[in-house]
């Protein structure tokens, strides 16, 4: 697959703008909310109540999984290359000739021990393998439950405002209604 180059600065062009400074224009943004305020147009508590009907709305979401992918994938990378080895067993001992004791023991059992090694090298491998479809599952789910749950989810809660909309309408033209007798 060819990598296509990244382009480090903007385009330049008379026909497309610059990006605008965000910084800028969040600081003419809060300057113009504060004179708003300061003028009396925005009543006290608005951000609080926005906040409100905003939870309201989205109501309560569980933390995406994303963040949790990479260490996931690091780990597993750790667990697939993790060597089991007879170096790592220690042969020092405390004990006066115990050091010679554990290393003519070590020779006695080895064909056992390396047995043992190489099956339980065997098993981290599948290990590692389950663990990584394990975060292949999980992330697929995460990242279906993100694109496709959420946005049936806002699709109704924005039918439900549309149906309140109508059911207000309605409720308004029959209170308009003259009485009947």
């Amino acid at each position: 697959m060819k990598k296509v180059p990244v382009r480090a600065a903007p385009v330049h062009s008379r026909f497309v703008p610059d990006a605008p400074d965000l910084d800028e224009l969040l600081a003419r943004l809060r300057a113009r909310v504060e004179l708003r305020r300061r003028q009396g147009l925005y009543p006290p508590g608005l951000e609080e109540d926005l906040d409100k009907h905003f939870e309201h709305l989205a109501g309560k979401r569980p933390v995406s999984t994303t963040f949790l992918t990479e260490e996931l994938q690091a780990v597993a990378q750790k667990l697939e290359h993790f060597e089991f080895s007879r170096r790592r067993i220690k042969m020092e001992s405390n004990l006066p000739g115990g050091s010679t004791a554990h290393r003519t023991i070590g020779k006695t059992v080895g064909r056992q021990v390396d047995g043992v090694l190489e099956q339980v090298q065997e098993y981290s491998h599948l290990v590692a393998h389950v663990t990584a479809l394990i975060g292949s599952i999980a992330s697929a789910l995460s990242d279906e439950y993100d694109t496709h749950v959420l946005q049936q989810l806002d699709d109704l809660q924005l039918r439900v405002s549309e149906l309140h909309t109508k059911l207000n309408g309605v409720v308004k033209s029959l209170d308009e209604q003259p009485p009947t007798r």
